[in-house]
């Protein structure tokens, strides 16, 4: 099977409420949003909290590119992000402790970004970018804010497969499940 590598640099984002570090130094991410963002308008509309979590990721030998991380928010101009952070090489670690990397090294930075309120205009989409050595721009992830209610999901109990017990082994306490 031919194995696909990570693409340099790359990275996303996870968009929430808010982000909080619990016991184990685990982030929990609450008021999660997946793709969109509904608001119950009129525009503009105010969150009392918004956080952007960024991951990013590029190989070693670019340590010594310039980085800038920036948020355009719905109605900012295209060289006018509402949100603009220098990011310097030491922000940048090995990213050893994300898992196995093999033969492809890289350095990785993790940051939450927080606004406390956040204030949106109009709709549109949130985009959070990477701009290295001036010319190149890396898309982290973006979110579309609109106008209304999310659809509702009713859980259909059919689809999801009964959970099976499993035999029971002497390190899961014998609860008999995975």
């Amino acid at each position: 099977m031919k194995e696909i590598g990570w693409p340099a640099p790359c990275g996303y984002t996870i968009f929430c409420d808010d982000v909080r570090q619990e016991i184990g130094n685990k982030p929990s991410f609450m008021g999660t949003y997946l793709g969109r963002l509904y608001m119950p308008g009129p525009f503009p509309v105010s969150l009392h909290k918004f956080a952007c979590i960024v991951y990013y990721f590029e190989r070693p030998e670019d340590i010594s590119l310039s980085r800038e991380l920036v948020i355009f928010f719905p109605g900012d101009a295209d060289d006018a992000p509402g949100f603009r952070v220098a990011v310097p090489a030491p922000q940048l670690v090995p990213a050893q402790d994300w898992g196995d990397l093999g033969d492809d090294p890289r350095t990785a930075m993790a940051v939450p970004v927080l606004f406390a309120p956040l204030v949106i205009q109009k709709p549109g989409r949130i985009m959070v970018r990477m701009v290295r050595g001036g010319d190149e721009l890396v898309r982290l992830g973006s979110l579309t804010v609109t106008l209304g209610a999310p659809p509702e999901v009713t859980p259909n109990p059919e689809a999801l497969p009964p959970i099976q017990p499993n035999e029971a082994s002497d390190d899961d306490k014998g609860t008999g499940f995975i």
